[in-house]
Formats: C-alpha cells, structure tokens, sequence
C-alpha cells in the first residue's frame, strides 16, 4: 500500500523560541529555495547511515537524493529520494522461470553480496506559503517503510549545522487537524474496522480446507448507501478533537476487538482512504495506492503522480 504522512514543519530561533517564517527565516533566505540547493548540490551524492542494534550487530543504509525542482509562485518544491539497506545476503529468484523447465538453470541468475544495496525511490513535497509559520511536508510511505529518518538525517542535519541559532521542527499532523481541514468539505462513505490477528476457530476452518492457506486479519466495511454518506466530513473530525476518539463507541461487533479503524472519504469528487493508526495512539497517514500512476517497467509510482497528490492534499491543509 502507497501513503502520504503530513507533517508540521516549522523553524523556531533557539534563543527566542519564536517561529520564524517559513519564506524568511534569516534575511533572503527561503526553507523551499535552501532545500532545494541542498539536493542540487547533493544530488547522484549517496549518503551511507550506519546504525547499532540493540543485539550489537551494525546494519547499514544509504539515501541519495535524484530529483528537485521548486516552484516558487506556487510555494512549494519536491524531490526524490532513494534509499536501501545492506547487511544481508539473499539469492534473487526469476519468477518468470520458474514454470519454464528450459529455464530452471536461469531461475536464479544471481546473489546479492552483503554489502549490495536494493533502492527504492521515495517522494516528498514541501508546501510554504508566503508569511506563513508553517510548512507542510509530505512523505511517501510504502506500508510502513519511509524516508522519515532520512530527510532528518541529511537535510534537517545540515540545516542546524548552517544555520546553528535556528532548529526545524517536525510534528505529525494529527487526524484531528487533518480531518478538520482535509475533510472539511468531504463526506465518509465507509468505515473500515481492521484485526491484525483472526479468531482460532475461524483460521482452524479455514486450513480445514486448505493447509497451505494463511489467514492474515479480519476487516469489516460499513457502508453507506448509494449516493449517501454516513457522516458529514466535520463530524469524525470534531469527534477526535474532542478527544473522544474511542471508535467503540461508535460502534461494537461481537467478539471482534478491532486493531486498526481506517475511513473512505469523498473529497473534492475523489475517493481517499485515511488510515487512522493504531486506536488510542493515532496518527493520520492517507492512502494513494488507486490515487496515483505506476511506471510498468519497474512498478514503482510514477513521481509526477505522487507530487500531484500530495499537493492536492497539502494544500488543504494551509
């Protein structure tokens, strides 16, 4: 599954602890034109992160930015970002042979070496608007993997380093400010109530008939009618900034004890789908797995699609 996290990006002067302005931080001095010429001069650059586990054992990983461009009329720049890790060894398997006899001496052409590297490209967007405090930054997800930790890494490290008496602040954009301003002209046509793990018994009936089969969770979908909703977008988002977000008081299944509350929305014409998190810790992350387009030779999403969608998001959310 394809996501965007939002976060709040806003620079504060250490001594004073006010916020500055996103577009003037220090006199000439933009957050949109400073990111951009820090991935220009860092581009096709890879940057190696290593790390110690709490086993002792070090794993490595690398990022590299490829892409930037920054539109300054309409506040805001993108980029991509490459990233990998190493530390294993794994055999590559060609699954196009694998039904080919022909082809079984081929069906694994290689092996990876350890210290081999698999990148994944990655989106973010910023969005400043002119005076503003806050800046919107948007981050692909793919599942759970992202690039959080390394925009932190490399530009938000370089960013303190230049500028020593300023700091850059991230804060995720909660459901309750993200449905508030996101949903605030949209309707929630489902709700989607998701188990991590399915009931014994059900599972045992399942293998029952298959005993390869590996039931994974348990979802049940409220829906709406054809052409209704089931509620206006302003209510869930009034529900959670009260703090009343226990969604079993919404609604409760026999024996189902749900992990996870997700919601289909309708916003601006286009359906979204907006994963709560975890209940009791939530965080906003809005799927755009059917949003966006796919390159077909490496399956991976196509950038332009992804910076088209979080633009439109972002900018509901200034």
């Amino acid at each position: 599954m394809q996501y965007l996290a939002f976060y709040n990006l806003t620079i504060k002067d250490i001594s004073s602890k006010k916020e500055k302005k996103v577009n003037a931080f220090s006199p000439q001095k933009d957050i949109l034109q400073t990111l951009h010429q820090y991935v220009q001069d860092n581009k096709n650059k890879p940057q190696s992160h290593t790390e110690e586990e709490n086993t002792g054992r070090y794993t490595s990983t690398v990022s590299e930015y490829k892409i930037s461009r920054v539109d300054l009329y309409n506040r805001y720049t993108c980029g991509l970002i490459e990233t990998g890790g190493s530390g294993t060894s794994s055999r590559v398997m060609d699954i196009s042979k694998i039904n080919k006899q022909k082809d079984k001496d081929k069906l694994i052409p290689y092996t990876t070496k350890k210290s081999d590297a698999l990148m994944t490209p990655f989106t973010f967007l910023v969005l400043a608007p002119e005076g503003s405090t806050r800046a919107i930054l948007a981050l692909q997800k793919n599942g759970n993997t992202g690039i959080k930790g390394y925009f932190q890494k490399t530009f938000i490290d370089f960013f303190h380093k230049a500028y020593p008496g300023l700091r850059i602040e991230l804060g995720r954009v909660s459901p309750a400010q993200a449905l508030e301003q996101v949903l605030r002209n949209g309707i929630i046509k489902n709700f989607r109530f998701l188990k991590k793990q399915i009931p014994k018994d059900v599972a045992d009936r399942i293998k029952a008939y298959d005993a390869d089969a590996e039931p994974d969770e348990m979802e049940i979908v409220i829906k709406a009618r054809k052409r209704h909703s089931l509620l206006g977008g302003g209510v869930l988002g009034t529900l959670i900034k009260s703090g009343n977000a226990d969604f079993k008081s919404i609604i409760t299944f026999p024996d189902f004890d749900c992990d996870t509350v997700k919601v289909d929305v309708v916003i601006g014409g286009k359906p979204r789908r907006i994963d709560l998190g975890k209940l009791g810790t939530l965080i906003a992350n809005i799927e755009i797995s059917d949003d966006i387009e796919y390159d077909m030779d490496t399956g991976h999403p196509h950038h332009d699609s992804v910076v088209k969608t979080a633009l439109e998001i972002a900018n509901g959310m200034v």
